[in-house]
């Protein structure tokens, strides 16, 4: 059985530290869609900053999946990305749901 505050704290740090990442000239590595309320991932970055964050030998596809079931990532059936259509092209991203992840971060996880 998995800790849950370790699954919520590791969710927020792996989407603080997708925001924070720029590329290029300063350029961000998300999109905002439906007026800010989704943050819009590629799917290949997500997880690789995912595997980054998770100890040696956990599965990208476990966490995945909570985050799915928990409604923090936003997507289709039975895969973990949905359709956006950014500047007038269809995208397979991870989207997160920013209103949640904002409420998550706001809360105190630890009595420390």
């Amino acid at each position: 059985m998995r800790d849950g505050v370790y699954v919520i704290e590791l969710f927020i740090r792996l989407v603080d530290g997708l925001l924070n990442m720029r590329i290029g000239d300063n350029e961000k590595i998300y999109i905002e869609t439906q007026d800010g309320r989704l943050y819009n991932f590629k799917a290949a970055g997500f997880r690789k900053h995912l595997g980054k964050l998770i100890a040696k030998g956990e599965k990208e596809k476990e966490f995945l999946q909570m985050f799915k079931t928990l409604h923090l990532i936003i997507a289709e059936g039975e895969r973990f990305t949905q359709t956006q259509w950014i500047n007038n092209k269809s995208h397979r991203v991870i989207s997160v749901d920013a209103e949640k992840y904002k409420l998550l971060k706001s809360l105190k996880w630890r009595n420390e």
